[in-house]
Order: structure tokens, then C-alpha cells, then sequence
């Protein structure tokens, strides 16, 4: 219709062009004029020349409107631009400042840290999260304020096959999110230690979170509250043993293993949970029971459980080693404390010859007969401390039975370590030297450093919900942001001993911009004091394809804007 009634072509070249008589065309341009005149189709659909030069955009006077909103609540251009292209609005810095200069609009005065986060806090309409459209967005620049940080991240979570233990684990999906789509957002959350899934205000529209996940924009926190009630604990002891086995084949876990429990506590006015002795808090409190197991030489966390009840928190133990046998192995020792277990439990890894060392519990009878052994009974040993400084203590070693037990295990009496009252240790180790039980018990701390460690940074105590499901799984995903840090720290010269904490302020806590292209995804970061090493760190991850991402690789710039 075109060439016969704009173009003027003769209908007989018309049909000989498109496979049609003559007869055919002019029917067709019959039907065409009658539907016209009838309303039966809009003329002014068809045939409409596009006129040369840039298109004029009908949504400008709309987007200027949003601009304009947005610098009324001291939003800065950075912030306004992410922003719009959250809501799918493209637009550059150049065109955002020339419409507030034209507006007669002023710089923004210097704003703290605090400023910013609080200003972030105000609401705007967020757009619903889903699959990255690969073809739209390819060619975009997106910035984003924090999450381009722990972008950083993907490409070790490639190595480590992450979306491989979320789909053995069988998380659910959802009708528009993969189950891989789903656990990512709050494994990124975790790593840029966000408190509260609830102050979504601060990432609901920061598209560098979404890249993370392979989505737009991360779910809201309706929507992850809600994902994880729909997860249970067999679901996150599979996540746990997938996550086990892959370290113990990269070999970043021994076979010693340094165990404790910790409190989670609710300050909810109706909480039905069980009151637990909380060391942050020096009393007991309503809370979640969990226990944590971690490797004392590289500080990763193997294992938790945050579904302990009093009637089987002494059997923790012999569910980490069914959990760890499971593997087909067993491990060389356990450390834990005097409270840990019972005696009865103590014999039976003893029989099942696994090696542990724990503390035995003082009395003022078991105090009375050490004070009664001669001085000459007692031997001197030097046990080397932190920062390889040793200390010299005095030590007396026996074989002792404890109640309800029918086995003999090594005791050492400790004095001399800094402490009012002597200490015992128990263990079945008769193979290392008194020395080596004292330093390896000592170890033990680390856990505890690791703790404290995940309440400061990863808000361990601030437990949302009193449904043990729940939380059981959020200390899963705790423990998941946790050991990345430990193995991202690794190659971070000079900073390998630093917390999460402090990686985070030092390396992650950045934002930048990042461009989706074929076969890769450019992302630009702002510069930082330390951020050259960890430039110098991830090269070796740069042929890594991301498999959620649809195996594009990640190639990491600095953000210059000369």
C-alpha cells in the first residue's frame, strides 16, 4: 500500500515486486480506502515519515517534573540519575545539571556520610525486580551508589560454584526469579553489611545490587521476608554441605575444628523462646540458640545450626561429626568448651576415634586435690603465644575417669596462664605434647573473635523474627558473606587478618558505574586509598565467566571522569 499510494508506483510493477497480480493489489487498495472511510483503522498509524534529526521525546516535560521533585529533597545529581534509571528513564549528568541550572537551582552544600544514608532513607516508588534484559540494557551505563562495592565479589563466587550449592540445596524459586536469583540478593545484602532487609530505601534502587543477582533492581523486603519462611533446615544443611565440600577441595579447610555456641536474642514483648546465657550481654535472655564451627587456621565457618533447643544442645556435637562424616572422613579433632557436652558424649567420640580437646569443669573439691600435689609432681613447659611470644607455664598431667564413663582420658592441670585459678584440660590427643594441646586449645578464641565479628558487621544480634526458621537461615547466608571475605582476604596482601568490617570500609563500600556489552560488563569504581590492591587481587580471576550473568566475564576499571 506504501509503494502503491505514497511512492506512486504503477500497481502492475506494485505486483510484480511483491508476488501479486495486478487484480490482487487493486483489491487490496479497495479494502484499504473503505476500512479508512468506515473507522475500521487509524490512518494515522500508516504511512508516517520520520523526520531527519534527533527525535523529539514526548516524556521530557514528564522527566524534567521528576528532576525537579527529586532536587527539592536534596537529592544530588548522582543520586537523582540512579534514581531515574532505575525507573528504565535514561538520561545523562550533563542533561540533570542543565535542567537544574535552568531552574535556577543552587550546589548542594558538602553532606556527611550519615546525611547521605539518611537522605537515601526517603521514599520513592521503586520499580519491580526482574530478570536483566540483556538486550535493552546492553550499551547503558548504570551508576550506582554502593552497590558497584561488592561487584568485586562475583567473580570468587563464580569460582566457588555458589549457584551450584543454592540449586542443591533446592532453595525455591519463583514464578518470575530463579531459586539462584532469589538467595543472591540476601548474600549481597550480607556482604554490604545491611542490617535490616527492612531499609530497602537504601538498595531498592541501586542497580549494581541488581547486576549481582543477574536482575534489574534486588526484591524488595516484603519479598525476602517472606522467601525465607519458605525455607527449612534441610534445605540449609545442604547449602552448608555443599558450601563444606567445595572449600575442603579448594583446601581451604583443615580437618580441626574449633566449636561454641552463640545467643541470638529477640526483644519481642511475646517471644516463646528459650532464655540462653548471652556473653555480649553478661545475662541470659530470650534468643536463638545457634552453634558455630569454624577452622581455626583460616577463620571459615564449616557449619551452623540455629535450631538448638536445651533438651539436645548437648548433642551438637555428635551432629557436626555425622554432618562432616557424611563426606565419607572424619575430623582429627574437635575444640570446644567445658559447657559444650557431656561426659557420656565425650566417650563416644572417643570410641568413634575422633580426637578432641575441651576444659573440664572446676569444683572446690577438684581445686583442693591439685593444691595437695607436691611442688616436684609439677613440670615447666614454654608455649608459644600471640605474636610468638612465649609464655612459661606450670603443667601436671594425669589419667582420670570421669562420671558415668567407662574410658580414661588426659588431663592437664594449667597454672601460671594468667588466670586466679588453675585450668583443666581435657582430651584423648596422647600423641601431641602438652604444649601443642595448650597452644591449639588457645586457638580457640578464634571463634569467639569470629562472633563478635559477625554481630559487629553482619548485625548477627539483631534478630528480626522469633520463628527459628527464619533465622536459620539468615545465619546461613551470615556465614556464606563470611567466609567470602576470609577467601577474597587471602589475596589482599598485607590485609589478610583484617574483619570484615574493615575489608568492607577499605575495599567494598564504593560505588562507580558499570556498561553490559556482548560478551563482558565493564565496571568502573571509584577510587580508594587500597582499592589498587584489590585491582591487583582479582586479576586472577578475569577469564572466570559468571554463570547467572549469562557467562559474561567482569572487567574491573578505576572511574576516571577526565
Amino acid at each position: 500500500m506504501r509503494a502503491l499510494c505514497v511512492e506512486k508506483i504503477k500497481a502492475k510493477d506494485v505486483a510484480k515486486r511483491f508476488g501479486y497480480s495486478p487484480f490482487s493489489i487493486n483489491a487490496m487498495k479497495r479494502d484499504f480506502v473503505n476500512a479508512i472511510k468506515n473507522n475500521q483503522i487509524d490512518s494515522r498509524h500508516f504511512f508516517v515519515t520520520k523526520n531527519p534529526g534527533r527525535n523529539p521525546d514526548a516524556d521530557k516535560a514528564q522527566l524534567k517534573v521528576k528532576i525537579i521533585r527529586l532536587r527539592k529533597q536534596n537529592y544530588s545529581i548522582l543520586d537523582i540519575k540512579s534514581a531515574l534509571q532505575a525507573e528504565g528513564n535514561r538520561v545523562s549528568h550533563d542533561y540533570i545539571d542543565r535542567v537544574l541550572s535552568a531552574e535556577g537551582f543552587a550546589r548542594l552544600p558538602k553532606r556527611t556520610q550519615i546525611e547521605r544514608k539518611l537522605q537515601f532513607s526517603k521514599i520513592i516508588k521503586a520499580p519491580r525486580s526482574h530478570s536483566i534484559d540483556w538486550n535493552i540494557d546492553k550499551g547503558q551505563l548504570f551508576h550506582s551508589e554502593r552497590g558497584i562495592g561488592i561487584l568485586p565479589f562475583l567473580p570468587l563466587l563464580a569460582r566457588l560454584c555458589v549457584d551450584q550449592w543454592i540449586e542443591f540445596a533446592e532453595y525455591p524459586g519463583t514464578s518470575e526469579l530463579s531459586s539462584v536469583q532469589n538467595v543472591l540478593p540476601f548474600i549481597a545484602l550480607k556482604l554490604a553489611g545491611h542490617n535490616r532487609y527492612s531499609q530497602d530505601d537504601l538498595w531498592a534502587m541501586d542497580r549494581g545490587f541488581g547486576l549481582f543477582s543477574g536482575l534489574n533492581v534486588l526484591p524488595k523486603d516484603g519479598t525476602l521476608s517472606s522467601y525465607s519462611y519458605r525455607t527449612d533446615r534441610h534445605m540449609n544443611r545442604r547449602f552448608l554441605k555443599a558450601m563444606f565440600e567445595q572449600l575442603k577441595k579448594l583446601r581451604l579447610l583443615s580437618s580441626q575444628v574449633n566449636m561454641d555456641f552463640t545467643a541470638i536474642p529477640h526483644w519481642g514483648d511475646a517471644s516463646v523462646l528459650e532464655n540462653n546465657w548471652s556473653g555480649k550481654y553478661g545475662k541470659r535472655l530470650k534468643s536463638v540458640l545457634s552453634v558455630l564451627c569454624q577452622d581455626p587456621d583460616t577463620g571459615i565457618f564449616c557449619y551452623s545450626n540455629a535450631e538448638i533447643r536445651h533438651r539436645n544442645e548437648a548433642e551438637c556435637v555428635l551432629e557436626f561429626v555425622d554432618f562432616w562424616k557424611d563426606g565419607g572422613r572424619k575430623p582429627s579433632c574437635l575444640i570446644f568448651d567445658s559447657k559444650f557436652t557431656t561426659y557420656e558424649n565425650l566417650e563416644k567420640l572417643d570410641k568413634d576415634k575422633i580426637k578432641f580437646i575441651t576444659l573440664r569443669r572446676r569444683s572446690k573439691k577438684l581445686l583442693a586435690e591439685l593444691h595437695k600435689i607436691p611442688d616436684e609432681e609439677w613440670s615447666s613447659t614454654k608455649v608459644e603465644g600471640p605474636s610468638r611470644k612465649h609464655m612459661r607455664l606450670k603443667i601436671h598431667e594425669s589419667e582420670i575417669l570421669l562420671n558415668k564413663t567407662t574410658r580414661y582420658f588426659r588431663q592437664i592441670a594449667v597454672s601460671g596462664n594468667g588466670h586466679e585459678k588453675e585450668a583443666f584440660i581435657l582430651t584423648n590427643d596422647r600423641k601431641r605434647t602438652a604444649s601443642q594441646i595448650i597452644r591449639q586449645y588457645g586457638k580457640r578464641w578464634n571463634v569467639e573473635k569470629g562472633i563478635s565479628e559477625q554481630i559487629e558487621f553482619f548485625h548477627l544480634n539483631k534478630l528480626s523474627s522469633s520463628i527459628v526458621v527464619k533465622v536459620d537461615f539468615d545465619l546461613t547466608m551470615t556465614i556464606a558473606a563470611h567466609n567470602f571475605y576470609r577467601v577474597i582476604a587471602m589475596d589482599l596482601a598485607g590485609f589478610e587478618n583484617e574483619t570484615s568490617g574493615s575489608l568492607s570500609s577499605k575495599f567494598f563500600d564504593n560505588g562507580g558505574q558499570f556498561k553490559i556489552e556482548n560478551d563482558s560488563i565493564i565496571v568502573e569504581m571509584k577510587k580508594k586509598r587500597h582499592l589498587q590492591i584489590l585491582m591487583e587481587a582479582i586479576k586472577k580471576y578475569k577469564n572466570i565467566k559468571i554463570p547467572w550473568l549469562e557467562k559474561r566475564k567482569i572487567k574491573y576499571r578505576l572511574w576516571t571522569t577526565s
